[in-house]
C-alpha cells in the first residue's frame, strides 16, 4: 500500500494545473459532479479529462522504472528521479553540480512531454515507443 501512494505521488508530480488538480481529487475519491463544481466547467469535460490522465498515466506508471533508466543522459536520470521524489526544482539544481534552476526546468518539461508522447504512441510499452523515435 505504502509503494502504490508512493508511485501515486510520483505521478501526480507529471501532472499541473487543471489535470493535477482533477487527479488529486479523484485519489481523494471525489465524485465527477463533486470534481466539476471545482474545477469546472462541466460533468462531461472533467470525465474527458480524467480519461486523458488515465490514459498517460497508466502507461508510464506501469513502466516508471524503465522509462528512467531509458533516459540517455545521466543528468535527464538525476533530475527526474529527484523531481519525482517531489524535490523543489532549486534543491535539484543545488544537489546536481553544473546545472541551474532553469536547466532543471526545462529537462522536466522535455521528459515529461517525451514520457507523454510515449505513452500515447504505445500504452503497453511507451519504452520501444522513444527507442523507435531515436532512430
Amino acid at each position: 500500500a505504502e509503494a502504490e501512494r508512493y508511485l501515486v505521488r510520483q505521478l501526480l508530480c507529471l501532472l499541473q494545473g487543471k489535470d493535477r488538480k482533477v487527479a488529486e481529487l479523484k485519489i481523494e475519491e471525489a465524485e465527477i459532479e463533486e470534481i466539476a463544481e471545482t474545477v469546472g466547467p462541466n460533468v462531461e469535460a472533467v470525465q474527458k479529462r480524467w480519461e486523458r490522465i488515465l490514459k498517460v498515466l497508466i502507461p508510464i506508471g506501469c513502466n516508471l522504472d524503465a522509462l528512467i533508466n531509458y533516459l540517455s543522459e545521466e543528468e535527464d536520470r538525476r533530475v527526474m528521479e529527484r523531481y519525482l521524489d517531489e524535490q523543489p526544482l532549486s534543491k535539484i539544481a543545488k544537489a546536481i553540480v553544473g546545472i541551474s534552476r532553469s536547466k532543471v526546468e526545462e529537462t522536466v518539461k522535455r521528459v515529461i512531454k517525451q514520457w507523454k508522447e510515449a505513452a500515447k504512441e504505445n500504452p503497453t510499452d511507451p519504452v520501444s515507443a522513444m527507442v523507435k523515435k531515436e532512430r
